[in-house]
């Protein structure tokens, strides 16, 4: 993670969300039992997912919508949480 910014943890402290300013980047890990960080998934900057600059990153307090702030993109995304319910 180049350039990590800013972390959010999910309210039932089940996954977390970083930024990567230099990265262009939002990525977000599952939290295990015991702490660790585990099934990494990055999602870098691209005409969809507009993260150049990625910055902010906060979680809706029904933890369904997840924002992000992207500094050098002048935006801001809002991205739909799926709730994995198999664990």
């Amino acid at each position: 993670m180049n350039g990590a910014l800013d972390v959010t943890l999910s309210r039932d402290g089940r996954h977390v969300y970083v930024t990567a300013f230099v990265g262009n980047a939002l990525s977000v890990y599952d939290v295990d039992s015991d702490g660790a960080l585990s099934n990494p998934r990055i999602y870098q900057h691209s005409n969809s997912s507009k993260l150049n600059g990625a910055m902010s990153v906060a979680l809706s307090l029904d933890g369904q919508h997840l924002y992000v702030t992207a500094g050098k993109g002048h935006a801001l995304s809002v991205y739909q949480v799926i709730h994995d319910t198999s664990r």
